[in-house]
């Protein structure tokens, strides 16, 4: 996955949070160890995604900004 640790980090937090709100919301109490499978069901995924299709179009953008700038 090469970069994609970095896209794991940046939406485990958010990720964690919506599975707290879940459980708060709906009452259902959930062993630790499915919180945790939970989370990387949903992170490796959202991550990998993120590292395909969006990431390439902002660096894209992020050099397109840069070379007007010289």
């Amino acid at each position: 996955m090469g970069g994609g640790t970095m896209e794991m980090y940046i939406f485990h937090e958010v990720v964690i949070i919506g599975l707290v709100r879940f459980v708060d919301i709906t009452g259902i109490a959930l062993p630790d160890w499915t919180k945790v499978l939970g989370c990387y069901l949903i992170i490796i995924p959202l991550a990998w995604c993120y590292h395909l299709y969006i990431n390439p179009h902002i660096l894209k953008l992020e050099k397109i900004t840069l070379s007007l700038l010289k």
